[in-house]
């Protein structure tokens, strides 16, 4: 009786470790998806905040265009 306890012992404790592997293993993968989420959230408002900025400037070059055009 003492072999057949101590194989589901064994067994008990390999299934806790493996769940607690799994879990560990499913967090450290979330805390990655997670930083990389944020990571291309700064990289695509740094890109729309750059051409916010060009059509800005395009927008201003235009209207110094259309001054010169009429004083010429």
């Amino acid at each position: 009786m003492s072999s057949i306890t101590s194989a589901m012992n064994f067994s008990t404790t390999v299934s806790q470790t493996i769940f607690q592997g799994s879990q560990q293993a499913a967090k450290a993968i979330n805390d990655g998806a997670e930083r990389l989420d944020r990571k291309k959230e700064t990289i695509s408002q740094q890109g729309l905040q750059n051409i916010q900025e060009r059509q800005a400037t395009a927008q201003r070059m235009d209207e110094a265009r259309n001054k010169i055009d009429t004083f010429a």
